[in-house]
C-alpha cells in the first residue's frame, strides 16, 4: 500500500462534535490525536493511525475508520482516508448524521489542498445530510454557513468555467444553499 501521510504541523479544525463519544456509531479513542513533542513522534503517530485505518478498511469497517480519523483531528489523515475509499463504500454503511456532519465540516475546512477529492466527497455526502435530524439540527446552520464561506473562498480559482472542478464546485454550492434553507 501507499506510505503513510507525512505529518502536518496544524491539526484539523475542531468540530462542534469533538467531545468523546459524539462521533457516531463505532467511534472510539485513538492514539493519533494530540500534539507530539518532536517530528519523529508525530510521524510515528501518523504511521500508527494510518495502519489502524488500513486494518479497519481491510475488515470493511468504513464507518469506524472515518470516526477514528475524525477523532484524530488530523485533516491530513482524513484526506488520506478519503483518497483510499470511494464515498459509496462509506455511505452504504448508513453512517450517523453526526459522522456525516463532522465529515462535511472537516472536508470543507481547507479546499485549497486535494480540492477535487474533497469536492467529490462533499458532492456524495451532502445529499445524505438531514439538517432536521435532532442530533445535528442545532449545529447544521453554523456548519453550512462555514462550508458556504469556504466554497466562496475558492471561487477566485475554481470559479473559472474552464477549471476542471468548476462544475462540481457549483453543484456542491447549490446543495449547501438548498440544505441551509
Amino acid at each position: 500500500r501507499d506510505a503513510p501521510p507525512a505529518p502536518a504541523p496544524p491539526a484539523a479544525k475542531r468540530s462542534v462534535f469533538d467531545s468523546p463519544g459524539n462521533l457516531g456509531r463505532g467511534a472510539g479513542g485513538n492514539a493519533a490525536g494530540g500534539a507530539a513533542k518532536d517530528s519523529g513522534g508525530e510521524m510515528f503517530k501518523s504511521f500508527k493511525a494510518t495502519m489502524e485505518l488500513q486494518q479497519l478498511l481491510g475488515r470493511g469497517e468504513h464507518e469506524k475508520a472515518f470516526a477514528t480519523a475524525l477523532h484524530a483531528q488530523s485533516l491530513e489523515l482524513l484526506s488520506w482516508l478519503c483518497s483510499k475509499v470511494d464515498p459509496s463504500e462509506l455511505l452504504a454503511a448508513r453512517p450517523s448524521q453526526i459522522l456525516l456532519t463532522s465529515l462535511v465540516q472537516q472536508l470543507a475546512f481547507d479546499l485549497g489542498a486535494s480540492t477535487s477529492m474533497k469536492l467529490k466527497w462533499l458532492l456524495a455526502t451532502l445529499p445524505r445530510l438531514d439538517p432536521h435530524d435532532p442530533q445535528i439540527a442545532s449545529h447544521v446552520p453554523k456548519i453550512l454557513e462555514q462550508v458556504a464561506a469556504n466554497l466562496a473562498g475558492c471561487t477566485d480559482v475554481l470559479g473559472n468555467a474552464g477549471h476542471p472542478c468548476h462544475a462540481t464546485l457549483l453543484a456542491v454550492s447549490a446543495m449547501v444553499s438548498q440544505l441551509a434553507r
